[in-house]
């Protein structure tokens, strides 16, 4: 299948290209190598994007000693093989984009694609090579036991929360991604204005991921939709997910908004529900996926509280 800037790669696997368990229990104890601040977290991503922009007071892409509000970031949190963020790259060649996954193996397949697509992007003959999928990187990480040693206050722009476990069992739904205690938690590493993406193929899940963030007085739903007529036949030239024209003037005159274009995000919204390996798989089986968008507030200063 091309990529949107005409590389070649396959994402209609009818199985997973790697031996690797479906599902990892987040909560259970394990010796994955996790960074102990911000700080450290900046360090092991040094040289995860090569040669891409960075403000001239930032050291890495997530230090804390620059101006976060210099830098763009986008996080897909549970990336699985980061199919998503290779059709994002070339729409948003200077945001960084970084996956997050928990499973090991998978984490290890999916920097070897990139790297691959990064060689074959070196040629600058090559459509790729303007941005070279140099602004993706995946990396091995529990978010939700270890998420607040990676990320500092107001460094995401965007996070995405892509068809997710649903972790059916009561007794385990504490182990979802989106919960009522970790969405103050979301709200504490996005930026004001930052935005919540959230899909799923399973209609329940879908529900409490909104109803999450619905609950918490820190964000404020965008849109949320169910149509099967939005999700049919996402060609190219005539999208059919689109964020609200209203809700697209306001957040493109601020700072958030002010580096994209309204074509730019409703692109970015329908790659999010129709790019990724799951999604392939939901399509396959006739599933019409649910979404849902949320708008991190602006933080009011100290004075004013």
């Amino acid at each position: 299948m091309p990529t949107p800037s005409g590389t070649t790669f396959d994402v209609k696997w009818t199985r997973l290209p790697v031996r690797a368990r479906p599902h990892r229990n987040p909560l259970a104890d394990n010796d994955d190598e996790h960074p102990d601040c911000p700080d450290d977290a900046a360090a092991s991503l040094a040289s995860a994007f090569p040669g891409t922009p960075i403000p001239a007071a930032a050291s890495s892409p997530l230090s804390l000693t620059h101006r976060q509000e210099d830098d763009t970031l986008f996080v897909d949190i549970g990336c699985a093989f980061a199919g998503m963020l290779i059709h994002l790259a070339p729409i948003f060649p200077s945001a960084r984009m970084l996956g997050l996954e928990i499973r090991s193996k998978v984490v290890e397949f999916s920097q070897r694609r990139i790297e691959e697509l990064r060689a074959a992007a070196s040629d600058p003959t090559a459509a790729a090579a303007a941005h070279g999928f140099r602004n993706i990187w995946v990396e091995q990480l529990n978010v939700m036991k270890y998420g607040a040693r990676y990320f500092p206050r107001s460094s995401i722009d965007k996070l995405f929360f892509c068809y997710p476990d649903p972790h059916w069992k009561r007794k385990n739904v504490r182990r979802r991604i989106v919960s009522p205690t970790l969405v103050h938690e979301y709200a504490f590493w996005l930026k004001d204005d930052g935005l919540v993406y959230t899909v799923s193929d399973v209609p329940e899940l879908a529900q409490w991921m909104c109803e999450c963030l619905d609950g918490c007085p820190l964000f404020e739903r965008v849109v949320t939709t169910t149509s099967a007529s939005a999700v049919a036949a996402p060609a190219r030239d005539t999208p059919r997910l689109q964020l609200p024209e209203e809700f697209l003037k306001t957040y493109l005159a601020g700072e958030r908004g002010a580096r994209s274009s309204a074509a730019q995000e409703n692109e970015l919204l329908k790659w999010v529900v129709t790019s990724s390996e799951d999604a392939e798989r939901a399509k396959r089986k006739g599933i019409t996926p649910t979404y849902s968008v949320h708008r991190r507030i602006h933080r009011r200063p100290l004075t004013e509280q």
